[in-house]
C-alpha cells in the first residue's frame, strides 16, 4: 500500500507544473542565499569557515583577495562555483551575497553577470595550488 502510494505521488510529480525557485522566493538577496545553502554551504559552513578536511576558510583571506582581479577570477572559477548549477546571473548573486554577509565587505565591488560570463568556465589547474599563490601574493609589496 505504502509503495503505491509512493509511486503514484512519484508518477503525479512529472505532471505537476515545475516553478522555478527564483519565481517563487522574491527578492535576489533571500534568492542568493537559498543558493549559498544549496551549492556552497555544504563544505563552506554557513559562516564561510568550511571545513577541517581541506575546504578553505573563506573568511580568512576572501575579503583581500577580493579586492584583486585574479582573486576575483579565483573565486568564480574554483570548481564549485564554475560547475553549480546556477546560470551566471545567480552565481554573481550568490557571490555578492559571499562578499556582503559572509565576509561582510563593504570595499568589494559588486559582480557582475558579465564578470561571470568572461571567467566561468576557465578551468584553474591545480586549485590548490593557484590559493596558495594568491595568498601569498597578499604578503608581496604591490
Amino acid at each position: 500500500m505504502v509503495a503505491s502510494v509512493c509511486l503514484a505521488a512519484f508518477a503525479a510529480s512529472f505532471f505537476l507544473p515545475q516553478a522555478r525557485c527564483e519565481e517563487t522566493t522574491g527578492d535576489n538577496k533571500t534568492q542568493a542565499k537559498i543558493h549559498y545553502m544549496l551549492q556552497c554551504q555544504g563544505c563552506h559552513l554557513a559562516n564561510g569557515t568550511g571545513t577541517t578536511t581541506g575546504v578553505p576558510d573563506m573568511t580568512e583571506y576572501g575579503a583581500l583577495l577580493l579586492k584583486q582581479k585574479q582573486g576575483r577570477k579565483f573565486f568564480i572559477q574554483v570548481p564549485g562555483a564554475s560547475n553549480a548549477a546556477l546560470n551566471n546571473k545567480q552565481l554573481a548573486a550568490v557571490l555578492n551575497y559571499i562578499v556582503d554577509e559572509i565576509l561582510q565587505a563593504d570595499d568589494v565591488d559588486d559582480f557582475t553577470e558579465q564578470e561571470i560570463a568572461n571567467s566561468r568556465g576557465k578551468p584553474l589547474g591545480d586549485v590548490v595550488a593557484h590559493r596558495k599563490s594568491l595568498i601569498s601574493s597578499l604578503a608581496e609589496p604591490q
